[in-house]
């Protein structure tokens, strides 16, 4: 099991703390600012019984993949408060805009088992710019890659026969005739 990752003093961190639990039972305190980019967590919160005390498990997100999330959440909810308070920040909101365009791509370079976990959890949870940013770096990863080469860099067996993929390549030529 991962060790849960405290997340960092950030503007964000003002205000209540909300308990995130992974599938393995990691448990992450989280600010509340943070935790609203997910709809998932969001909805749960809004229920009856919620119950702060209990946490909100996510039985869909590993505990390495949940410290990976709330870091991203955590720093993004900090620059959000940051251009709430551009008027008394040090940085202007272009500078902002560089440290965190600096961050998102520094913390998408991961393994591609991390990024697939960070897909499915971004999904899971509903986390909008999350998702955009995973689906944007294995885009990249794809791009101007042969059909054989997508399948080597995603793990993927080609099964199907020399047959089927002249099929598909003749449907495909017509479609765009």
């Amino acid at each position: 099991m991962a060790a849960p990752v405290a997340p960092q003093e950030t503007n964000a961190a003002a205000g209540e703390m909300v308990t995130l639990i992974s599938s393995d039972g990691a448990r992450f305190e989280v600010p509340e600012a943070a935790v609203r980019l997910s709809q998932t967590v969001l909805d749960e919160m809004k229920k009856d019984d919620y119950n702060a005390i209990n946490g909100i498990p996510l039985p869909n997100v590993a505990g390495d993949v949940l410290a990976k999330v709330v870091e991203y959440c955590t720093k993004h909810a900090s620059a959000a408060a940051a251009a709430i308070n551009a008027d008394t920040a040090k940085t202007s909101k272009e500078e902002e805009e560089l440290m965190m365009k600096s961050f998102d791509d520094e913390f998408i370079l991961v393994d591609n088992h991390m990024l697939y976990s960070l897909l499915t959890a971004a999904d899971a949870m509903r986390i909008q710019g999350l998702m955009d940013l995973a689906c944007q770096r294995l885009a990249d990863m794809l791009k101007g890659k042969t059909s054989e080469q997508m399948r080597q860099t995603l793990g993927i067996t080609n099964d199907f026969t020399p047959e089927e993929e002249e099929e598909f390549r003749r449907e495909d030529e017509e479609q765009w005739l």
